[in-house]
């Protein structure tokens, strides 16, 4: 990548939010800094009614690798949702903290694991099972498909089976998510780079994995022009990065 235009890209993120002012996602849109300074404020006056939309902001910090606020989340889900009687939003939340679970597992243990007949991608992918089961029960929630997507797309490396899913979930948020929401707008565009990338990774077919490549690029320049907060620029640098690396060793 030309450092001049990363550099300018870089600067431009910090001026960006003060210039067209900080937009205010929803919980389940929050990672980083910007979930933990909702979870903080939650937690100051924690109550039933907002006990999903902390398990949503943990669940996120948790996508990043905080062990313990996982944990803290599947309790809260244990002991407050009573299987049977939980929702579909719930149910979908249960299973992507269970395959962060195994996100969160090291390779000595992943590897132990699938020796003694416990594989850690069997339990990822019936944790999968849960939230396209969920979906099927309210199909026309946008959380639910864009946690799909990214669970489809996060776990590519080990079960490349799933990206088909990521790609009917993508299809349906591009016909239904409300484009004046600028975070819909980056997320859906940044799920589109992240599932071009993976599927170029798996490619063996140069001028294919070629092609594939240059819709990563596409997306991820797509999604640059709604970046609406620190948080989402850091986000998308980070991908774009690898994108590009991945460009200028393969896509050449």
């Amino acid at each position: 990548m030309n450092k001049l235009i990363l550099f300018i890209f870089v600067i431009a993120c910090f001026f960006y939010p003060t210039i067209v002012g900080a937009c205010d996602p929803p919980s389940y849109f929050r990672f980083h800094e910007d979930a933990q300074e909702r979870l903080d404020s939650l937690n100051q006056e924690q109550s039933n009614g907002n006990l999903l939309e902390r398990i949503i902001l943990m669940h996120n910090l948790a996508f990043h690798g905080d062990k313990k606020l996982r944990e803290e989340a599947e309790k809260l889900l244990e002991d407050n949702f009573k299987k049977g009687k939980r929702t579909p939003l719930v149910e979908v939340y249960d299973g992507s903290l269970r395959m962060i679970k195994v996100k969160h597992k090291n390779t000595a243990s992943k590897i132990f694991g699938s020796l003694f007949g416990n594989s850690p991608y069997k339990e990822a992918r019936k944790s999968f099972d849960v939230i396209s089961e969920a979906l099927e029960k309210d199909p026309n929630n946008i959380n639910i498909r864009f946690v799909r997507a990214s669970a489809a797309v996060e776990t590519a490396e080990y079960l490349p089976e799933l990206l088909v899913h990521a790609d009917i979930d993508i299809l349906w948020l591009e016909k239904n998510i409300d484009r004046s929401n600028e975070a819909s707008v980056f997320f859906l565009f940044l799920t589109k780079a992240k599932f071009f990338y993976k599927s170029a990774l798996k490619e063996k077919k140069k001028l294919i994995k070629n092609a594939i490549i240059e819709k990563a690029v596409e997306y991820i320049y797509q999604a640059g022009e709604f970046v609406c907060s620190n948080v989402y620029c850091r986000e998308h640098l980070l991908w774009q990065e690898k994108i590009q690396i991945l460009y200028h060793v393969d896509g050449k």
